[in-house]
């Protein structure tokens, strides 16, 4: 059914893994809270929430999964928390506003197409500048280690 005119969500704290397509094409959605506990955002889940400006990833998420944001064209920064080990390719393909990522992992994850705009600045720790600058699929990015 059609969700169009939803404009904020708060997931249950008991849920481990948001499914699937969950909030495809919300597009007046501009707010989600999800709470400590969520482990995973599954396949395009918030993909086309071309009003998504505002979303918290709990400390313990570890998999963003292919195309999550895919088109979220309001979302002009994203923080990815240090235990995130997995993100998905086209995770935050056209997100024509992103301009900010702060990736709180120690270790660059594995990633290959995940970012299509152009100057995004991926903040790291401090400690791992050097890796992110010369790992293969981070390079490209203007990398800043102020975290």
């Amino acid at each position: 059914y059609r969700m169009d005119n939803l404009k904020s969500v708060r997931i249950p704290p008991e849920m481990r893994v948001i499914s699937r397509s969950a909030f495809v094409l919300c597009t007046a959605l501009n707010n989600v809270e999800i709470p400590e506990g969520v482990e995973r955002i599954s396949l395009d889940a918030f993909a086309k929430c071309h009003s998504l400006e505002n979303i918290l990833l709990p400390q313990s998420m570890k998999v963003i999964e292919r195309g999550v944001f895919w088109e979220c064209t309001s979302l002009k920064e994203i923080s990815i928390p240090a235990g995130v080990s997995e993100i998905g390719d086209y995770a935050f393909y056209n997100c024509t506003s992103l301009r900010d990522v702060y990736n709180h992992s120690v270790v660059p994850q594995k990633i290959t197409m995940i970012f299509n705009t152009p100057d995004i600045t991926v903040h790291v720790p401090a400690k791992s500048v050097e890796a992110y600058k010369k790992d293969f699929s981070w390079r490209n990015y203007n990398i800043v280690g102020d975290l």
